[in-house]
């Protein structure tokens, strides 16, 4: 169905800006100044899914300045693994497999401050001294921020400061990732020579569970914001109802002015619901948009309503075009409540909310 919140794309991966690499790749440009780097996978008027080494992110269309495809390499993606070769070296002699493996694993700590909170990121790392590693944090799959830090002395370290409106608790993910590619040339000199896998270099992550505040702070978080979701769900119950009792009766006896006023009141409530929140903000982000698209559905619901009951040569019109997108038989059946409950259920998927908040 056209109106599925199955529609809203989940981030599978951290946003992050890639600078020039060596390899071709498509590219975006973005108003900040920043370039991104990747596989242009979908387009939309909205919005451009970018596919990254970290994954999917999708990038909003009112920030990007330009865009560049390109034919991408069948390795882009990653290198297929390869045992190193062994040689007939003689005992002592350094060989392939006598180099230094590198990796590195993290940690991250949350500590509450007077105004804000911060994060501490940390870890060992096998690797050279400045070698670049970038750090993300996510919640439940959706982009917060990141940063870069450089290795020394086989550790890495980095803050992050947030305002606490903006980094509730909740159970956050720290995810690390070294990319031989945007290394410095002295780095990736040391790499090749040094380092286990010589010019075959990988890219290696690592991630680490984030817990800001304590077990009991984030479980009430949570039901908090499930209650707000549920209040959500509650008003688009109610305005559907609304609306469906209010088009059955003016279809039986149509009186415009009362028809309007009516209108004017229900439209101003449901701009309301329609609202939408910076998912930076939201514990449950996906919920949110789909109760949004909830909102938008309902008053193009309206809207041919209204075009039935003022102009029904209008509306036939549009029903039998086959280029019209959103066919009005198809959303006119959200009247019915069993069929906009399956709506709603979207909207409890999303928010990971069981039978009872039915």
């Amino acid at each position: 169905m056209y109106f599925k919140a199955g529609r809203v794309f989940v981030i599978l991966a951290g946003l992050f800006f890639v600078f020039a690499g060596s390899a071709p790749a498509d590219e975006i440009y973005l108003k900040n100044g920043r370039m991104m780097q990747g596989e242009i996978i979908e387009e939309s008027d909205g919005e451009v899914i970018l596919r990254m080494k970290l994954g999917k992110t999708v990038v909003p269309r009112k920030d990007i300045v330009s865009m560049e495809k390109k034919d991408l390499p069948e390795d882009y993606f990653g290198l297929p693994d390869e045992k190193p070769e062994r040689s007939s070296a003689t005992p002592g002699e350094k060989t392939q497999d006598n180099k230094v493996p590198y990796d590195f694993k993290i940690t991250a700590s949350y500590e509450p401050q007077a105004d804000n909170v911060r994060v501490t990121v940390s870890g060992e790392a096998t690797l050279p001294n400045g070698a670049t590693i970038e750090i993300f944090i996510k919640r439940r799959e959706r982009f917060i921020t990141s940063g870069r830090t450089s290795v020394f002395g086989n550790r890495i370290s980095m803050d992050f400061r947030f305002s606490k409106r903006r980094f509730f608790p909740a159970v956050y993910t720290v995810s690390a990732i070294f990319i031989p590619e945007r290394q410095s040339p002295d780095v990736r000199k040391i790499l090749q020579s040094n380092f286990a896998f010589g010019p075959r270099v990988k890219t290696v992550e690592a991630s680490c569970p984030l817990y800001a505040g304590r077990i009991r702070e984030i479980i009430e978080a949570e039901v908090e914001a499930k209650c707000e979701v549920g209040t959500a769900m509650a008003k688009l119950e109610m305005m559907q109802s609304e609306l469906s009792a209010k088009f059955t009766a003016a279809k039986k006896n149509f009186k415009a002015r009362e028809w309007d006023k009516w209108s004017y009141t229900w439209m101003l409530y449901m701009r309301g619901i329609q609202k939408k929140q910076d998912p930076r903000n939201s514990f449950f982000p996906e919920a949110d948009e789909a109760v949004v698209i909830a909102a938008n559905t309902l008053l193009k619901l309206w809207q041919y309503c209204n075009l039935e009951l003022r102009d029904p040569a209008a509306y036939n019109k549009i029903k039998n075009d086959p280029k019209t997108r959103i066919r009005p038989e198809e959303l006119k059946k959200l009247l019915d409540k069993g069929s906009f409950n399956e709506l709603l259920d979207n909207i409890r998927k999303e928010a990971s909310m069981p039978e009872m908040y039915k």
